[in-house]
C-alpha cells in the first residue's frame, strides 16, 4: 500500500512525523487495537518482520505485506484492517 506523504512534506518542526506515523499505524486503529497487530497478521499467514515491513522517504510511505497461502477470505479481512490502519488510525498515548 502507497501512501503519497513523506518526509518531504513536513516542516523542520516536524521533522520525523512521517516515520513515526508509519510505526504509529500499526499499533491501534479502527480494526486492530493496541496489541493485535502483530498476532493478527500471523494468524493470516504473515511473519512479522520477513514478511510485514513499511518504510518511509522524502515523498511516500510504503507499507509492505506478503501472505504466503493468501485465501479470499483472508484478502477480505486484510483489506479492512489495512484500510483501518490507514484511513482511521488511533493515536493514544501509552504508559
Amino acid at each position: 500500500m502507497l501512501v503519497d506523504a513523506g518526509s518531504f512534506y513536513e516542516t523542520d518542526a516536524q521533522q520525523g512525523y512521517a516515520h513515526l506515523i508509519e510505526h504509529l499505524t500499526f499499533r491501534d486503529s479502527k480494526y486492530l487495537k493496541s496489541g493485535e497487530a502483530i498476532p493478527t497478521w500471523q494468524r493470516l499467514g504473515a511473519t512479522f518482520g520477513s514478511d510485514t515491513n513499511a518504510e518511509t522517504s522524502g515523498t511516500q510511505t510504503v507499507y509492505k505485506l506478503d501472505l504466503p497461502g493468501i485465501t479470499p477470505a483472508k484478502l477480505d479481512e486484510t483489506f479492512k484492517l489495512l484500510s483501518g490502519m490507514i484511513a482511521e488510525p488511533i493515536f493514544t498515548p501509552q504508559g
